[in-house]
């Protein structure tokens, strides 16, 4: 977890995401900083 960085914030695009005519054809795989669990 990098500090100083909001929870459920994109931190890195891993892999990129395409759509078609307003279609996801394949979605993003990013990395996401964590938050606290309560």
């Amino acid at each position: 977890e990098p500090a100083g960085k909001e929870p459920n914030t994109v931190l890195e695009e891993l892999r990129r995401g395409y759509t078609f005519r307003g279609k996801v054809i394949r979605p993003a795989l990013v990395k996401v900083a964590k938050g606290d669990r309560i």
